[in-house]
C-alpha cells in the first residue's frame, strides 16, 4: 500500500478505536450511574422501612413535623380568608386533612384570653366555625419547639409534642380585645404503615400532626 493511503488509513483506524472506546466509556459511567441511584433507593428503602427508627431519623422526623405544623397555618389562612375562591379554599382544607392523622385531633391554647385552656379540634377549625370565637393566627415557623421528642409507643408508633406560638384572631370585632398572643401545643407521630409506590406496596414510616386514636 502506498504511503498515501496508509495515512489516511490509520487516522481512520484510530477514530474508530477511539470511538468504540469513548462509547465503553459512556456505558461504564451510564452503569456506574445507575448503580449508584440503585444504592441510594435501596437505602432510602431500607431507611424507611426499617423496624425500629435510628436517632438521626427521629430528629429527621421531628424537623418535618414542625415544617408540617407551619404548612397547616399558612394553609388555615387561606381556608378563613372570604376573598380567596371557594376551589382554592377547599383544596387548602383537603391538604391539611392530608397533615393531620385524623380530624378529630385537637390543639390546646393558652393565654390570658382564654380561661385555662381551650382545646380546638381540626374538624371545628375546618368547619365554619360559627361555635369558635376565635381563629388561631399565623404560627411563626421560629417560634415551633419540641417540647417532647419523639418516644416509641407501639411497634408502629412514635409519639412527641411541638409547641408554638400565635395571635387567635376573634371572630367579632368587639371579641378582639379578649384575645392576647398565645401559645398553643399539638401532638404529632411517626407511624408506619402502607404506601402505593407505583406498581409496589411498601411499609414505611410517614409523620402526621395530631393524636394517636
Amino acid at each position: 500500500m502506498s504511503r498515501r493511503f496508509q495515512i489516511p488509513a490509520l487516522i481512520l483506524l484510530y477514530l474508530l478505536s477511539t470511538a468504540k472506546s469513548c462509547d465503553h466509556g459512556e456505558r461504564t459511567d451510564e452503569t456506574r450511574d445507575r448503580e449508584r441511584i440503585g444504592r441510594l433507593q435501596d437505602s432510602i428503602r431500607e431507611s424507611f422501612q426499617a423496624d425500629t427508627l435510628s436517632m438521626i431519623s427521629l430528629q429527621a422526623f421531628e424537623a418535618t413535623a414542625k415544617n408540617r405544623l407551619s404548612d397547616f397555618s399558612d394553609y388555615l389562612s387561606v381556608v378563613h380568608d372570604t376573598s380567596i375562591s371557594g376551589a382554592f379554599r377547599q383544596k387548602a382544607g383537603e391538604m391539611i386533612r392530608g397533615i393531620f392523622i385524623s380530624e378529630n385531633s385537637t390543639l390546646q391554647f393558652t393565654g390570658s384570653g382564654f380561661p385555662g385552656r381551650k382545646e380546638v379540634s381540626v374538624k371545628q377549625l375546618l368547619s365554619d366555625g360559627k361555635e369558635l370565637p376565635f381563629t388561631p393566627g399565623p404560627v411563626p415557623g421560629d417560634s415551633i419547639r419540641v417540647i417532647q421528642a419523639l418516644r416509641r409507643s407501639s411497634d408502629s408508633v412514635y409519639t412527641g409534642k411541638l409547641r408554638f406560638f400565635c395571635l387567635p384572631f376573634a371572630k367579632n370585632h368587639e371579641e378582639s380585645r379578649k384575645f392576647t398572643p398565645s401559645y398553643g401545643t399539638i401532638d404529632f407521630l411517626v407511624t408506619k404503615h402502607p404506601k402505593r409506590f407505583g406498581k409496589d406496596t411498601l411499609s414505611i414510616w410517614e409523620v402526621f400532626l395530631g393524636n394517636w386514636p
